[in-house]
């Protein structure tokens, strides 16, 4: 039988764009925690700018991009479901990953 795949189709590329984007946002999570978090009191004075903004804002945004992120993951391993057609074909823990971070974030956001 002949292979007649040209490619990856939109599901693949789906699942790509999805990953990526779940990398990206937990990233900017990441970012805005450790830029509103200093870890020594000396790291406070060297960012009077972000000690002027408000610390409610910033953690309803983190809420906001937490839950965004458990929802691509959500979405990225139904879509990775879907393709689960062939032998080579396997589920990405990527999805896994980055929605047990969010919701771990979202826990610590909640408590604190």
């Amino acid at each position: 039988m002949k292979n007649r795949r040209r490619g990856p189709d939109f599901v693949i590329k789906m699942i790509d764009g999805i990953s990526a984007i779940s990398w990206i946002v937990l990233a900017i999570v990441f970012l805005i925690l450790i830029m509103t978090n200093p870890t020594s009191k000396g790291m406070s004075v060297s960012r009077p700018a972000l000690k002027a903004t408000s610390t409610a804002w910033l953690s309803n945004f983190v809420y906001i991009l937490l839950v965004f992120l458990i929802l691509l993951s959500i979405t990225g391993i139904v879509f990775n479901m879907t393709r689960m057609k062939r032998k080579t074909d396997k589920m990405r823990i990527t999805f896994f990953f980055s929605g047990i971070l969010a919701v771990i974030g979202l826990i610590v956001v909640i408590m604190s």
